[in-house]
Formats: structure tokens, C-alpha cells, sequence
């Protein structure tokens, strides 16, 4: 889960997620980008175009205070 991450991961790192393309993809992405300055959306050239996998690449993350 993505909050695992945030909570562990240090200023300036990347985080790379396996997602499938779906209704929640748009509020996932910009859950990210508060969190990391570049979120990219990756469709490998070595997937089948029928499959709805998909990568997000969130590079840079920014400082963050969370509340648990």
C-alpha cells in the first residue's frame, strides 16, 4: 500500500506501482503528485495492448508529515 511507502521512503526518492487501469486511477495519480514533484503513467511496450496493467512512476518525493 502506497502509505507504507510514503511513510518509509525518504525526501527525493522514486516509488514504482503495478496498477490496473480503472475508475480510481485518476484520484490515485493525484494522491501522488501531492506527495512527488514528476507522476508518470507507463504502458511497457512489452504489455498486450488488450491488458489494462499499467506503471506509475512517481519520482522526487517531497518532504511529508503524515498523520496516522
Amino acid at each position: 500500500n502506497h502509505f507504507f511507502s510514503l511513510h518509509n521512503a525518504a525526501p527525493g526518492s522514486s516509488l514504482l506501482v503495478k496498477t490496473f487501469n480503472g475508475s480510481n486511477n485518476d484520484k490515485i495519480i493525484r494522491d501522488m503528485e501531492l506527495c512527488f514533484n514528476k507522476v508518470r503513467v507507463i504502458k511497457p511496450q512489452s504489455s498486450r495492448s488488450e491488458s489494462s496493467e499499467l506503471f506509475l512512476l512517481a519520482q522526487n518525493m517531497k518532504p511529508v508529515k503524515l498523520k496516522i
